[in-house]
């Protein structure tokens, strides 16, 4: 009788273990955040450029990182969970039509102090293969609290482009997976307020 009773106190404490193991998938299916990003095709330009083609898209930036080829980048602003930060980041969709062919994209220009001239990094071999640049088109950069709100940055390129047959391709959307983590942080206080530089504050979601 001894054994049946612990047996039965064992299959207890293993069933509520499984209970609350199951109870705690929703939390982590919360966890995650997925988002769709459009990329109209009247902001990009191809133009020519003694030789090379300069791919701009109205709202970007140009690539600084040397040896990369000189393709637009965007910057997106995700609004995050308070306590929560992205830990990885995925592609999950993406849906991309051939815009040119034959193009050769020159690499980025080298940063450095002065109005210039300004000279071309050399290409590096890395970026410059057969696969298309950048490899994942969207990458995740600074993150952490702004003016009240929880917030990270996504870089986002709208074309990708294959150096060994010079194929550049329009991005038309993507979506994409931010997987959360908490972020240790404790809530900062707002010590100044400054009006003018609330303009861009992201609204809060009770506000949208």
């Amino acid at each position: 009788r001894g054994y049946c009773s612990m047996s039965g106190r064992r299959f207890a404490a293993l069933s509520a273990l499984s209970a609350s193991l199951l109870c705690t998938v929703p939390a982590l299916a919360a966890e995650v955040l997925e988002r769709h990003f459009e990329f109209p095709e009247g902001r990009l330009t191809v133009s020519d450029a003694n030789g090379t083609a300069r791919v701009a898209y109205r709202g970007a930036t140009a690539e600084f990182r040397p040896g990369r080829p000189d393709l637009p980048w965007l910057a997106e602003r995700i609004e995050l969970p308070a306590g929560r930060r992205v830990a990885s980041v995925e592609v999950v969709a993406i849906d991309r039509e051939t815009y040119g062919t034959k193009l050769r994209v020159p690499s980025a220009y080298e940063v450095k102090p002065g109005l210039g001239p300004f000279d071309r990094s050399s290409p590096d071999p890395s970026y410059f293969g057969a696969a298309l640049q950048p490899e994942s088109p969207v990458e995740l950069g600074l993150q952490g609290p702004m003016r009240g709100v929880n917030l990270a940055m996504l870089r986002m390129c709208p074309v990708r482009w294959n150096p060994e047959n010079g194929t550049l391709e329009r991005v038309r959307s993507i979506d994409v997976r931010l997987v959360l983590e908490p972020s240790g942080l404790s809530d900062l206080k707002r010590e100044r307020i400054v009006p003018a530089w609330e303009d861009d504050r992201p609204a809060p979601p009770s506000a949208r």
